[in-house]
């Protein structure tokens, strides 16, 4: 199943080494969903068994990097709020979050 990352890009760069096919790796924006429990894990690797390393809140905006998705997670860059029509850099952030949990949208 081809994933939605890859249609609502920000950037791309191509990666090539001296054996392997050229990889695009893309970077997009993304609105965490709300969920019962309140909250959306982000693991240290792309799995529900990884260690949880922080939490997101619905509603929230992150920065995911596409290559495109691992197996149903995504791997995310950093947190941004919403200010006057912008967004905002509120932190880094280096972990995985299922792609069932989070929606592309347009970053600007």
């Amino acid at each position: 199943m081809i994933r939605f990352w890859v249609l609502v890009l920000t950037a791309s760069v191509m990666i090539a080494g001296p054996t392997s096919n050229a990889q695009a790796v893309e970077s997009a924006c993304a609105f965490v969903l709300y969920t019962s429990d309140g909250f959306v894990a982000v693991r240290e690797k792309p799995s529900a068994a990884s260690r949880m390393i922080d939490k997101l809140k619905g509603g929230q905006i992150v920065a995911v990097t596409a290559i495109p998705s691992i197996h149903g997670w995504v791997r995310l860059d950093m947190m941004f709020k919403a200010a006057t029509g912008r967004l905002v850099r509120l932190k880094d952030l280096d972990g995985w979050v299922s792609d069932d949990l989070v929606r592309a949208i347009l970053c600007d």
